[in-house]
């Protein structure tokens, strides 16, 4: 397969990136570097980020150009991505009104989320909150969850994607009514810190009868709750399908000072009409199931299947 890839958050560090490198080539995928994602690493000239906005929208630009390229990874999270967004705004414009002529699935998470968000809705850019390219390959052969996270964002690009079943997922809606056997509907979504520093800006979709998606790491429950209460107030949670919440690793506050994180969710989510669903193992883990943000899937305590069609 041909991957691209480009670095639109911070720069990786040149040994992963190389290790990285070889294991993708000993499985027989070939390479795109629209910009060496190393190239920058421990400078401060582009402050936190790999390169400068013009370099990495343009290595971007250059991606969805080159036919051959089907599935484009960005290089890691870290920070970064929030530079691009004004810039995305004339890309997914331009693909607006001169689709793709091909299929790409882009993939990525952490603060690759606000690329996500922006391009929400680009014709023929399927979307996806799942590995980014050193998830993908660094420790492909050495850990059985990243290769099967990996194996899984390969099916999606392929088009033989059939969801995931059993999954065993916890429903923790608090009311009769927002219980529900399944529910219907297009993922939309990513890390929760991400996402509430965008609320208020134009770079935020539509999140009207979507399953929303939220992960996070390392972050203090409180802290949780802050960001889950904007989303709150600024009315992101009124229209939704569903809530549908991965990993949150970390979450706990290191002294065991205030309220667990369960506590947070309870709070937040006790007045939900629709099903609020907790762990899928997706986010910053060894195993995170890449996720689909513009097709439509069936979600239920057993997982999230597409629908077919």
């Amino acid at each position: 397969m041909k991957i691209g890839i480009f670095a639109p958050s911070s720069a990786c560090a040149p040994e992963r990136y190389l290790r990285a490198l070889e294991q993708a080539a000993s499985l027989g995928h070939e390479i795109v570097q629209a910009q060496n994602p190393a190239a920058n690493y421990g400078s401060k000239q582009f402050l936190f980020s790999s390169d400068s906005t013009e370099s990495r929208l343009k290595a971007f630009e250059t991606l969805l150009e080159d036919k051959g390229v089907e599935l484009i990874l960005a290089a890691r999270g870290g920070y970064g991505c929030i530079d691009l967004l004004s810039g995305l705004t004339a890309v997914k414009a331009r693909i607006s009104q001169n689709p793709l002529e091909r299929r790409v699935v882009l993939s990525g998470i952490s603060d690759v989320t606000a690329i996500l968000l922006a391009l929400d809705g680009s014709p023929n850019l399927e979307l996806v909150h799942g590995p980014g390219f050193l998830d993908a390959f660094y420790s492909y052969h050495q850990s059985g969850a990243r290769k099967f996270s990996t194996e899984k964002l390969l099916e999606i690009q392929s088009g033989n994607w059939r969801g995931y079943q059993d999954l065993s997922l916890i429903d923790i809606s608090s009311s009769d009514s927002a219980r529900q056997l399944s529910v219907r509907g297009r993922c939309l979504g990513g890390n929760l810190s991400v996402l509430a520093s965008l609320v208020g800006t134009p770079y935020l979709p539509d999140f009207s009868n979507r399953i929303l998606f939220l992960e996070e790491i390392s972050e203090k429950p409180y802290r949780i709750h802050r960001a889950l209460s904007q989303l709150k107030f600024a009315g992101l949670l009124d229209n939704l399908r569903a809530v549908l919440l991965g990993s949150f690793d970390g979450c706990v506050h290191e002294a065991g000072l205030g309220a667990p994180i369960e506590d947070v969710f309870k709070d937040i989510f006790s007045d939900t009409s629709y099903p609020v669903y907790r762990g899928f193992p997706a986010g910053h883990g060894e195993l995170n199931l890449p996720l689909p943000l513009g097709v439509e899937v069936e979600l239920s305590k057993s997982g999230v299947i597409p629908v077919a069609g």
